[in-house]
């Protein structure tokens, strides 16, 4: 697999530039100041997940004097501060904002019980953690359309998010095949190769180095799941481009070429 040219992260850190074009935008510095804030909740909830899965080198930031969880409570006040003079805390921002911060939680819990389980899983499955594990993406949409005019209804903007994150997290999942695996964090991919070994009886060959990866592919599941994921990414080009959204279509467009770049390594 070719390493990733495409960064989820960068998305959420300029998902606002991708949709500004859907909103009447009358005042540059209170979009700014919206930006900030939404970046600065996201990088703090973002290291709270961190935190969460181990992630974190302790000993590298140690040495080199940087404290990254205290950089992002701090982070969160600043951002709570700057959002709560944007919205009163009655807002309904709140409530959604809320509402997809629990999401976000509760899908890293699961995944926490399932990787421990392992049990078989359904498209359905993959289809709700993926909308969970980004859902923070979608603060940002709610903000814009309290602060600005709309052009289109937000629910369009929410639809091409959750097309293009079901297929990041597809990608993710198996560009990421092997590593996963070796670190115990089981996804619907790993299910698929499991269930088919199962069901059809096959035994893990010790031999043959990353036996579960190559099954992957030579069963087509592998490929099955690229398919899958540049349909996602056709749907939310084209819808982007019907919005007049041209960055968020050009987001599609490079993880687009990075799958296809990728189904050109496997079959060479």
């Amino acid at each position: 697999m070719e390493k990733k040219t495409f960064l989820p992260e960068f998305f959420f850190q300029n998902q606002i530039d991708y949709i500004r074009d859907n909103y009447v935008i009358h005042d540059e510095p209170l979009v700014r100041e919206f930006d900030i804030a939404a970046k600065g909740m996201c990088y703090f909830i973002l290291e709270m997940d961190k935190l969460i899965d181990h992630s974190i080198d302790f000993v590298s930031l140690y040495k080199t004097g940087t404290n990254t969880t205290y950089n992002a409570v701090d982070c969160f006040k600043n951002s709570l501060t700057s959002l709560l003079t944007l919205f009163p805390k009655d807002s309904d921002f709140w409530n959604r904002h809320d509402h997809y911060c629990k999401l976000y939680f509760d899908a890293l819990y699961k995944e926490k019980f399932r990787s421990a389980e392992k049990p078989f899983l359904s498209l359905e499955d993959f289809k709700e953690y993926a909308i969970a594990k980004h859902s923070l993406a979608y603060i940002p949409i709610i903000g814009l359309d309290i602060l600005f005019s709309a052009r289109h209804n937000s629910t369009l903007i929410l639809d091409i998010f959750s097309h293009l994150f079901l297929a990041i997290q597809m990608c993710d999942d198996l560009d990421d095949f092997d590593k996963d695996l070796k670190d115990n964090q089981w996804t619907y991919v790993h299910s698929r190769v499991y269930e088919l070994m199962h069901t059809e009886g096959i035994e893990e060959d010790p031999d043959i180095e990353k036996f579960h990866e190559r099954l992957l592919y030579v069963s087509g599941i592998g490929y099955e799941l690229m398919d899958y994921a540049e349909q996602e990414l056709l749907a939310a080009k084209k819808k982007s481009e019907d919005l007049s959204l041209s960055q968020l279509a050009g987001w599609a467009d490079i993880v687009l070429a990075h799958l296809h770049r990728n189904r050109e390594l496997l079959t060479t």
